[in-house]
């Protein structure tokens, strides 16, 4: 009973260095942060394109590997959290591993760096973290962690000396703790997040680059357990711990797939370069694109990686001889897929079509120098692990990919008015979504540039919002942008307007006025009679005369308040007043009655019209020396959907006609804001699809 005791220490320290060793994923020294890099790479490929990126980063620009941040990461590695230590033998453990609590300084790196780096911190400390890096999700949520007994007899002894934490791997990376000591798991997805928002609600730049430093890492964290369920063992419930003894029956039965992926890597840091050029299974490319949630992405991943590859002790089946073949662990538990009579027996090796790759699930034949020797149990030999490599490393790039999509929250940035002598105001506005449920108030530096990136400025905005003045720039195009942790989000381009010219006294003493208003209308009733016919719904105009009609149109006063008529006669009577600026057309009231005659002097048609508009922005080329445009468009087409804006342009339309000789009236009834123009937003080059819109025009000179 003595050497048991005076042992224990000895034999414990062997079990969790084992533990250590293979129950982690992909390697944490060199792969993970080599595949979190190949992720950002992704990422980036399809990014920083304008117009051709992604759509939530049309008017993103990345800059990960160009700026510096400052934080806190693991230099040098360490068994245990500080509060867990005192559990073991702590002298014995710093004799054997060198450190038993691991170590964290302060340093800069790049976001790319931050975000490697999590690939490599979330594994420490390594004895927390080697039971809690597994998800099955074949298994009832709540019961997706390791259960899997490990095949090797003093490994599996102490394995029941531990309380099993009973989290899984994607809970604990999104930030579920589990119930193994007081773990500090600071770098969690939801944390990451929390960082983000912080950060941008930061408007101290230094305060906000540390925070930044914190969500990269966090993100880096996250894609450590995204490349996980992409690794076999770790999405079939298969511990595989191991030490390198020759008594492995006793220390441990390693994973084939994962000691080769890090040897690969042992000696030559491209080692993974050729596993990543592959394609990615279309179907499963689609269910990342549509996830919402990144625990949505880790389990759809986690699903193809469960349903299409074995490990050594999961193969499960009835082989080419019609035999059938159990597990080696968890007998009791059989995965649906993949089985071996499903796959193709060619060539010694059984295969299976996963999506563009033909994959070599496993072979049941000993080799010598590429020679066959003899039949044996089926395993994974190095061609299995490059060929599902091959398949998996793509799809673990486009989780990933998808992953940052997710983290990096959807903003705008918006110019609402700029002016000749450089006044601007705009704001920045967060879209919530699954992700990131509450909204992000920006606080901080907004730079205001020209499109050669001239700098005209640099304002501070608040809760969202900025405003201030600018170098004036003639007839410039500018933008705004704000920058977070090497993450730039910039406006649509505004034109400058030029400071006006001094223009020659107007020779009319009167400006003339003209509006339009085009939108799907309902009215009361059709008409079909008189050799008239008007339909009761469709795409319709109301405007004034002088809009390309036999009538002249208002004649106004000149100034931003105005008041103006109809030029009267036996057609036409009607008035106009209103009140505008350079920026908008603040407001408008109009009545107008028009009558037409017939041959002979009979009359053919009246109408009564009364108008009210409402806060319509000037025309995007602004005022000119012959006048000024205001416009509103029905749809926001940058979103897809009804601008509702536009609605409220629309104070009060009251329309009227009258037909002759039947005497018969319509009446409007109301507009369709709804009706869908995405086919006029998609192909806006095609002017013969109707587009809602209401316009005013005013014209300084009167010479039509």
């Amino acid at each position: 009973m003595k050497k048991v005791k005076i042992y224990t220490p000895l034999i414990l320290l062997i079990a969790l260095l084992a533990v250590w060793v293979l129950f982690l994923g992909y390697g944490n020294q060199k792969n993970h942060p080599t595949i979190n890099k190949f992720i950002v790479k992704a990422f980036l490929e399809k990014n920083n394109k304008s117009n051709f990126s992604m759509k939530k980063f049309k008017l993103y620009e990345f800059k990960l590997d160009k700026v510096k941040l400052r934080g806190n990461y693991i230099s040098k590695p360490g068994l245990f959290n500080p509060s867990e230590v005192d559990r073991f033998h702590e002298d014995l453990a710093n004799w054997m591993y060198s450190e038993t609590i691991y170590t964290e300084d302060v340093g800069e790196k790049t976001p790319v760096d931050w975000i490697a780096h999590g690939g490599y911190s979330a594994d420490v400390p390594e004895v927390p973290a080697s039971f809690r890096h597994f998800y099955d999700p074949t298994r009832a949520d709540g019961s997706r962690h390791l259960t899997d007994d490990v095949n090797s007899k003093l490994l599996n002894w102490i394995q029941n000396k531990f309380t099993n934490p009973n989290t899984d791997g994607v809970s604990w990376a999104i930030g579920k703790s589990g119930n193994f000591g007081v773990l500090e798991h600071n770098y969690t997805w939801e944390n990451g997040k929390l960082f983000v928002k912080g950060a941008l609600e930061e408007k101290d730049a230094e305060k906000r680059k540390a925070l930044m430093a914190k969500a990269w890492r966090s993100l880096g964290e996250t894609l450590h357990m995204i490349a996980d369920n992409g690794c076999p063992s770790h999405v079939r419930n298969d511990a595989h711990p191991s030490i390198p003894f020759k008594m492995m029956s006793y220390f441990g039965n390693p994973d084939t797939y994962e000691e080769m992926m890090a040897e690969f890597q042992t000696s030559n840091d491209g080692g993974l370069d050729e596993f990543q050029r592959g394609k990615v299974d279309a179907d499963l490319a689609l269910k990342f694109e549509k996830s919402a949630t990144i625990r949505d992405v880790a389990h759809q991943l986690a699903l193809f990686t469960n349903e299409n590859f074995f490990t050594t002790e999961t193969i499960s089946g009835t082989d080419w001889k019609g035999n059938e073949v159990k597990p080696l662990t968890h007998p009791d538990y059989v995965y649906n897929s993949p089985k071996l009579s499903a796959a193709t027996y060619k060539n010694n090796y059984y295969r299976r079509k996963i999506g563009h790759n033909e994959v070599l699930l496993c072979t049941d034949t000993w080799f010598f120098s590429k020679y066959p020797v003899s039949k044996t149990y089926p395993y994974l030999d190095e061609a299995c692990v490059k060929s599902q490599a091959t398949a998996l490393i793509p799809a673990i790039k486009e989780a990933g990919l998808h992953a940052i999509r997710l983290f990096i929250p959807e903003l705008s940035v918006k110019i609402i008015s700029l002016s000749e002598d450089g006044s601007i105001t705009g704001e920045i506005i967060h879209k919530t979504d699954k992700e990131y449920t509450k909204t992000i108030r920006y606080n901080g530096l907004v730079v205001i540039k020209t499109a050669t990136l001239d700098e005209l400025g640099k304002l501070e905005a608040r809760d969202g919002r900025f405003s201030g003045k600018i170098s004036p720039a003639d007839n410039a195009w500018v933008h705004a942008e704000i920058e977070f942790g090497g993450v730039t989000v910039k406006s649509e381009q505004q034109k400058m307007q030029s400071a006006p010219k001094k223009r020659e006294p107007v020779v009319a003493e009167n400006y003339e006025l003209d509006f339009k208003i085009y939108a799907y209308m309902h009215y009361t009733n059709g008409h079909d009679m008189d050799d008239q016919q008007f339909s009761k719904s469709d795409y319709k105009l109301i405007e004034s005369p002088g809009t390309g009609g036999s009538f002249p149109g208002f004649q106004i006063s000149k100034g931003g308040s105005f008041k103006g008529k109809l030029f009267d006669s036996k057609h036409e009577d009607g008035w106009v007043e209103g009140e505008y600026s350079n920026q908008r057309l603040s407001w408008l009231k109009s009545h107008m009655h028009f009558t037409w005659f017939k041959q002979g002097g009979a009359k053919s048609r009246e109408q009564w019209i009364d108008v009210e508009l409402r806060n319509i922005p000037v025309d995007y080329n602004g005022a000119g020396d012959y006048g000024i445009k205001f416009h509103r468009d029905g749809w926001d087409c940058d979103n897809l959907r009804p601008d509702p804006e536009f609605e409220k342009s629309i104070v009060k339309i009251k329309h009227r006609i009258k037909f002759y000789p039947s005497g018969r009236e319509v009446s409007f009834d109301y507009i369709d804001f709804g009706k869908s123009e995405v086919q006029g937003c998609k192909d806006w080059k095609n002017m013969w699809i109707p587009r809602s819109f209401v316009e005013v025009s005013i014209g300084y000179n009167n010479n039509r």
